[in-house]
């Protein structure tokens, strides 16, 4: 356009000049000269306009795309707008659905809540029922367990009978011994037959070197031989330690000897189970059956629980336990399978041993068995009592005879003193 108006201006001016040409006839010859270069120019504008008109025509195409692309755009801009507008009142119409949907959830949910407090309930007195019935074995065990108790004891004291038929000897009350027969009580360690067997011969040796008779007197637990030492139905007995330190307290019994086994004055107690059983740790016993002997026995109960205390294992950590009395019996139940283990002397252990009896923990030395007397005997009868018991040599005949019956690694007696069996004492105060 700019290039259009130059030549609108070049063109009037030619016009001024055209008109000026019949005055300046003598310019002509350089007017045409410059009229040549204008005319020149004038070309050039207008191949120049020539182009532009064609850069115009190209952008005027150009520009009617875009405007086209741009309705185009505009067209789906519109349907996009109506697409979306839709999805937006579908929207609209799920979530409503949704609304409705995460009520019924919660309906649901409120029935699902009092339906589950119902079961749990239900589940509540099916397990109330369950405990009920899993007691009843444990009740049906407990009976069981006193009806062999009883049995058992019915037994021990059938052969006591026999026994005691024997000499048929009738006592009632405090006896006089002073010069009579003197009674050796034992703790029914083994059954009362094979305690008879084991200690006769000790009463025979006591006759011979004192010239006094002596006679057994097997009673039906620990219990009863601490009782019949107080009350002088016996005037001598064969202790365990705990029995020895009840029969002090009760009535004074004044302690002689303690045996030494293979020279030395103590012994172990055991805890032993099946060598099938699996077990090997003390800890394992949580939670398992077990077997003691009598209460009173420092070998089969004091010193057996006080090494389950010490592994962290209390009575109320046992699934169950029981008395059986006899050391034999408690090896025997194992065995059985009737009990996971037992606690027991170890001597007894070791004579079990080959039917498969496994110890699992040794506890620390404690003193050995005692003979104590009454303190009503008379000192001279109990000097020559302790005497005798101190003269018992394993190297002899009579002594290897005596002792090996009572136990097999027994080699004879030494002096004992009422202190010596403190460490019990303070065991049972523990236990206590």
């Amino acid at each position: 356009v700019r290039r259009s108006r130059e030549a609108n201006d070049a063109l009037d001016t030619i016009l001024d000049s055209s008109n000026r040409s019949a005055e300046m006839a003598t310019m002509i010859e350089r007017a045409m000269t410059e009229q040549a270069r204008g005319i020149r120019q004038v070309s050039e504008a207008i191949a120049n306009v020539r182009e532009m008109m064609t850069q115009i025509a190209g952008a005027t195409q150009a520009q009617s795309k875009g405007t086209e692309m741009i309705l185009h755009a505009a067209e789906e801009m519109r349907d996009i707008s109506r697409r979306v507008a839709i999805a937006m009142t579908e929207q609209g119409r799920g979530g409503r659905q949704i609304a409705e949907a995460a009520d019924n959830v919660t309906a649901r949910s409120g029935k699902i809540a009092a339906g589950t407090r119902e079961q749990r309930q239900a589940i509540q007195q099916i397990l109330a029922a369950t405990e009920r019935i899993q007691n009843l074995p444990r009740e049906n065990m407990k009976r069981m367990e006193g009806m062999a108790a009883a049995i058992k004891t019915l037994g021990e004291q059938a052969a006591l009978l026999r026994q005691e038929s024997i000499s048929m000897t009738v006592r009632k009350g405090r006896r006089t011994v002073s010069g009579g027969t003197l009674l050796m009580g034992v703790i029914p360690l083994e059954s009362p037959a094979e305690m008879h067997r084991k200690f006769s011969p000790l009463t025979e040796y006591l006759g011979k070197k004192t010239g006094r008779r002596f006679e057994l007197s097997v009673a039906i637990d620990f219990a009863k031989t601490i009782r019949d030492l107080a009350e002088g139905a016996t005037d001598l007995a064969f202790l365990t330690p705990t029995t020895y330190i009840e029969a002090r307290k009760a009535c004074d019994a004044v302690l002689l000897v303690k045996a030494l086994r293979n020279g030395i004055p103590s012994m172990h107690a055991v805890i032993a189970t099946r060598k099938d059983g699996g077990m090997v740790r003390l800890e394992e016993l949580k939670g398992k059956t077990f077997a003691f002997g009598d209460r009173m026995s420092t070998t089969s109960y004091l010193i057996p629980r006080f090494m389950l205390a010490e592994a962290g294992i209390s009575i109320d950590d046992l699934k169950s336990h029981a008395f059986l009395g006899h050391h034999d019996d408690v090896a025997k139940a194992v065995l059985d399978g009737d009990f996971d283990a037992g606690g027991l002397r170890e001597s007894t252990a070791k004579a079990f041993a080959n039917r498969g009896l496994s110890v699992i923990k040794t506890s620390v030395e404690i003193p050995e068995f005692n003979i104590c007397v009454s303190k009503d005997l008379d000192k001279t009868t109990a000097d020559a009592i302790k005497q005798a018991l101190l003269a018992l040599d394993r190297n002899s005949r009579e002594g290897a005879h005596v002792l090996s019956l009572i136990d097999p690694d027994y080699t004879g007696f030494m002096a004992a003193e009422d202190g010596d069996y403190d460490v019990i004492r303070t065991a049972m105060e523990k236990m206590a």
